[in-house]
């Protein structure tokens, strides 16, 4: 395999298009295209460089021998696998901080009269979870970091606003002249609970296929 195939390929396993790689790299674009279809070798200075972004060594890059699954790639392969289970884990902990809170402060009376304070511990489970996934995405390069946070906020928005849009509503009906909203509080509820989440997930689909596409 030649070093302009096993550029292209590296490239495309973390997330990169040319524009970004060559942003790093300090060239342009139409340089970075040329190493790739064979058309001319990067100096010294910027293999150098590439074994850096990628965690290869100078020889896997320059040996036409080794492939692509030279154990010195491992290593960001195997911090991409633990940020991805530990995004998982703070979605877990977001979707369980919901119904922690949600099964808290349901009485059984009208959503109106839930008591917010039973709501804390759920919430607090929430920040919990997104420390967390916020902390799993640093190992990670920019374009991974973008799609796993996508990937993240795109479900988890869904468990993260609905009891925050509760309380919200709790506190418009408490102030005067809204109390003729009680009967209307679940429909004005859910509007403003789709009208947040939907644009949010919608957001975050474009931005996974974009980084998906590159």
């Amino acid at each position: 395999m030649t070093f302009g195939e096993k550029l292209q390929i590296l490239r495309r396993k973390h997330g990169l298009s040319q524009e970004q790689l060559a942003e790093q790299l300090d060239v342009s674009r139409q340089a970075l295209s040329k190493w790739e279809n064979g058309a001319s070798m990067p100096e010294t200075d910027k293999i150098i460089l590439l074994s850096n972004i990628f965690h290869v060594s100078t020889d896997f890059l320059l040996k036409d021998s080794l492939d692509t699954h030279a154990p010195a790639e491992q290593a960001p392969q195997t911090a991409t696998q633990k940020a991805r289970l530990l995004t998982i884990a703070a979605l877990a902990l977001v979707i369980s901080g919901f119904l922690v809170g949600w099964a808290l402060a349901n009485d059984g009376s009208h959503l109106l009269y839930w008591p917010a304070s039973r709501m804390v511990p759920g919430l607090l489970l929430q920040v919990v979870g997104v420390a967390l996934a916020e902390i799993a995405f640093l190992p990670a390069d920019a374009a991974k970091r973008c799609a796993f946070r996508a990937s993240f906020y795109g479900v988890g928005c869904w468990f993260l606003l609905a009891l925050p849009n509760i309380i919200l509503w709790q506190f418009l009906c408490s102030l005067p002249y809204m109390y003729y909203v009680d009967l209307l509080l679940p429909f004005c509820a859910l509007l403003t609970y789709l009208a947040s989440c939907i644009p949010l997930t919608c957001l975050c689909i474009k931005t996974v296929k974009k980084q998906k596409n590159q």
